[in-house]
């Protein structure tokens, strides 16, 4: 399954957490953040069990340009592949530091 994100507002600024709710049986969760800023890790916590996921920062960033030819920013990708699809619902909340 990919999820559909068009429309979605849902920011991280500051260093502020953030939350997502991740729906059952998902197998990859892929994420990313502008690498400005100096926001270059995440703890990520479901709230639903309170344990921490462990997600792998790709080693380097990416440049995404803008659809309207505005000039390529860097993002920090992450990503977690589970051993099998999830059984359960998840609320993924984001610190960034």
């Amino acid at each position: 399954m990919i999820r559909d994100l068009r429309g979605n507002t849902a920011t991280s600024t500051d260093g502020l957490p953030t939350s997502y709710n991740i729906p059952s049986n998902v197998t990859w969760i892929i994420f990313a953040c502008a690498a400005t800023g100096g926001k270059s890790n995440v703890v990520v916590i479901d709230d639903k069990s309170k344990q921490e996921q462990t997600f792998t920062k790709q080693l380097s960033a990416v440049d995404v340009e803008g659809a309207n030819g505005y000039t390529a920013v860097p993002y920090n990708i992450f990503w977690k592949r589970f051993s099998s699809p999830t059984e359960a619902e998840m609320n993924l909340k984001m610190s960034w530091s």
